[in-house]
């Protein structure tokens, strides 16, 4: 997402069985080629995270999930308020995988 070079679950599809272990982050795309995107929180970029927490769950995946933020430096936060967030973020996501497991 970051890069703006290609499509991350389509990548997970096709790496499933590589996986070993996950650092999350979402972004957005950089505004045109050559450039950077931008670090977002998590679920407000275009990372699709929920899908991938999803996708990886139904893989058979039981690794980490290491948050990645940077957020905190453009949103003049604390970092740790930052990571409690998105702890809480992928928790929803494994919940509701998990209580909605057919509807995906």
């Amino acid at each position: 997402i970051l890069y703006g070079l290609d499509d991350p679950l389509e990548a997970l599809d096709t790496l499933k069985d590589l996986v070993v272990h996950v650092h999350v982050k979402d972004g957005v795309p950089p505004a045109r080629s050559g450039l950077l995107g931008r670090e977002a929180p998590l679920g407000k970029g275009k990372a699709e995270v929920c899908e991938t927490v999803r996708r990886l769950v139904k893989f058979g995946y039981a690794g980490p999930f290491i948050l990645e933020t940077y957020v905190w430096r453009e949103h003049k936060t604390d970092p740790l308020f930052e990571l409690r967030k998105g702890k809480a973020f992928i928790e929803n996501c494994l919940e509701d995988n998990f209580k909605h497991p057919s509807s995906k």
